[in-house]
């Protein structure tokens, strides 16, 4: 590995590191009073929708993230960064605005989703507020790592939790009766705050005066079979909720995001490092070194992960028998184990896509998503209302299963020069 490449990912990795650690830190901490603060039920609903809407900016982004990772050092040193930029903003957008007026000409569409009517209500009008702060929000954190703006890119994430959590905790001690919806407008309107508040930043790296010149083709051939393996992917991250809400209890669907979003510790630290290497990885020209690269950090990173994932469990144990989360989570210990692996098997899938995204081969990773999602939406449908939440965590180990196998065998495919 060369020394500038190595010097900037550990640079990179070290200050993103430092935020996010920070913004968990923050999130964590406050968590265990939050679930004294709110009922049970509430927790539940709350987790469930506020997960949920988690994925749309990643269907309203059109793959440009991954764009913007392939493209940015390219443009850049042909002077026309700040153009991609322009061009991504606005293709990230436009669809979450209409996404959002949808929302807002049908009010009824939030029950397709929540089950609970009373649920559905209290949520509606929050709805477009969470689109349009989510995808405004990640397109911002996006732009700021791929420029290298780090440190920039550090605070935004610990400002956004400092706010979004300090608004929430405000709003449960001012004693709301709507716990759930409280802290949706809490958390929404804080991501929305923020983003305002970096906005100058912002716009200066955009130009949008020759939207013309930017190469949309190749844009959304990159994007375009991204964005449909997103949207493929989409039930892969969110059915199992589904299929829970609509047959337990929000109590007992606390549970299991409680237990998932512990788990997702494994995948924030991946993410920590991924959002800087895979932009350098992806600027290496050479197809060898790239592959190369990709086996070693396989070799380290998992290792790391895995032991992460034991800590992870045995200290959930050790702050529920202190009291610290409340003994009526203790539900979670049965489901933490599996879902902690799945998340270490998904961030080996992670891994194994940079050689296909190297090689612009994105086209193959829809053909491959769809078959298996197709599959996985069938099994939660089939066996969660029967089993419950631990079928729908071993379901999560076998479809990440399933995929890291797939993408093994293409990755080997390109290696020897197949198509």
């Amino acid at each position: 590995m060369a020394v500038g490449l190595l010097a900037r990912v550990r640079r990179g990795s070290m200050l993103l590191m430092a935020g996010d650690m920070s913004a968990r830190l923050i999130s964590y901490a406050l968590m265990p009073v939050f679930l004294h603060l709110m009922e049970k039920e509430q927790v539940g609903t709350f987790s469930y929708v506020f997960g949920l809407f988690q994925q749309v900016p990643m269907f309203c982004l059109l793959g440009m993230n991954v764009v913007q990772a392939r493209l940015a050092g390219e443009l850049s040193l042909a002077g026309r960064g700040p153009v991609l930029s322009g061009g991504i903003l606005v293709a990230g957008f436009v669809p979450a605005a209409a996404i959002a007026v949808v929302f807002l000409l049908f009010p009824g569409l939030s029950g397709l989703f929540i089950s609970d009517a009373a649920a559905a209500q209290s949520v509606q009008a929050l709805i477009p507020l969470g689109i349009i702060s989510g995808v405004v929000t990640t397109l911002l954190a996006s732009q700021l790592v791929n420029n290298g703006h780090f440190a920039m890119a550090s605070g935004f994430v610990f400002v956004r939790a400092l706010m979004g959590n300090g608004l929430s905790l405000a709003v449960l001690c001012a004693g709301t009766s709507e716990q759930a919806s409280g802290r949706l407008a809490a958390a929404w309107s804080a991501e929305a705050l923020v983003f305002l508040l970096f906005l100058p930043v912002y716009m200066r790296q955009c130009s949008f005066a020759s939207l013309v010149l930017v190469p949309w083709r190749r844009m959304f051939l990159i994007g375009i079979p991204v964005w449909v393996s997103t949207v493929a992917g989409i039930p892969l991250v969110n059915m199992d909720r589904i299929a829970l809400e609509s047959s337990v209890t929000h109590a007992e669907l606390a549970d299991y995001i409680l237990a998932c979003s512990l788990a997702q510790l494994v995948g924030a630290a991946f993410s920590i490092f991924n959002a800087v290497w895979l932009p350098a990885v992806l600027a290496e020209p050479d197809n060898a070194t790239i592959f190369r690269r990709t086996r070693r950090s396989l070799c380290l990173v998992m290792p790391a992960l895995a032991m992460m994932a034991i800590g992870i469990f045995l200290g959930a144990k050790f702050f529920l028998g202190l009291g610290i989360i409340p003994q009526t989570y203790s539900g979670i210990l049965s489901l933490l184990p599996i879902v902690l692996l799945s998340q270490v098997i998904v961030c080996a899938i992670h891994l194994l896509g940079v050689p296909i995204y190297a090689r612009e081969r994105t086209w193959i990773i829809p053909l491959t998503s769809i078959p298996v999602s197709v599959l996985y939406v069938i099994a939660c449908w089939q066996l969660i209302p029967i089993h419950g939440p631990v079928s729908a965590a071993w379901l999560q180990v076998g479809v990440a299963g399933v995929q890291v196998f797939i993408y093994g065998v293409i990755v080997q495919n390109i290696r020897s020069g197949g198509r």
